[in-house]
């Protein structure tokens, strides 16, 4: 008697463990809600980018992808559908195929407006050059201060180059001192702004992404 309970507690431990997989498994075989079904370098669910703008980032992707063959991404959305953004960019990573197989060589720059997060998802033959240190610093430096100050569409564009910049080993992250002075500047810049100064479709390779990257909300 003692032996039969103690091999059903032993099979129940296991469906325990076994289960929560299942669901997991379950969950990412259907799309997300609302997610985008058209594969472009700029896909604007959220209409966030003015169409200048989308074709500029457009034909810098298309150049620098025909240059290198690596392959960079930006998709605004209006709902994460109840995932992490995490969870929302490796899925679409994956399921776009972004980058190219055998090099796995893609990035996505992920915007969702309506939840302020916003992820640099990067694939796995990238993350050498573009390190989860290096994109932190990106969303940090270069996008997030343009989207707290009510400019996606500029905190995009200025993700993109630097993104690009990395890959080439261009980018060069800020030092403690241009922080400090950025800071406290950033009021009369916004003053600024508030006062009116200053201021086609591609085919995925089969890229895979195991969850290097960073990211930001604001």
């Amino acid at each position: 008697m003692t032996d039969t309970i103690h091999r059903l507690l032993q099979k129940t431990r296991w469906l325990i463990l076994i289960l929560p997989l299942f669901y997991m498994t379950a969950a990412f075989a259907q799309d997300p809600e609302n997610a985008p079904d058209t594969q472009y370098w700029v896909t604007d669910k959220a209409e966030v980018l003015s169409s200048s703008v989308e074709k500029a980032l457009t034909d810098n992707a298309k150049a620098f992808e025909q240059e290198t063959t690596n392959q960079v991404v930006v998709v605004t959305v209006d709902s994460l559908a109840g995932l992490t953004i995490e969870r929302y960019g490796r899925w679409l990573g994956n399921s776009w195929g972004i980058g190219q197989a055998d090099q796995d060589n893609g990035v996505l720059l992920l915007v969702a407006p309506n939840d302020r997060r916003v992820r640099i998802e990067v694939g796995r033959g990238l993350e050498d050059l573009l390190s989860d240190r290096i994109a932190q610093s990106i969303i940090d430096n270069e996008i997030l201060p343009e989207f707290r100050d009510d400019d996606l569409q500029a905190g995009i564009v200025a993700g993109h180059t630097a993104i690009i910049q990395a890959l080439g080993g261009e980018y060069r992250e800020p030092t403690p001192w241009e922080k400090f002075i950025h800071i406290l500047l950033l009021p009369f810049f916004v003053i600024g702004r508030f006062l009116g100064f200053g201021g086609g479709g591609f085919s995925g390779g089969g890229g895979s992404f195991g969850g290097g990257g960073a990211s930001g909300s604001w």
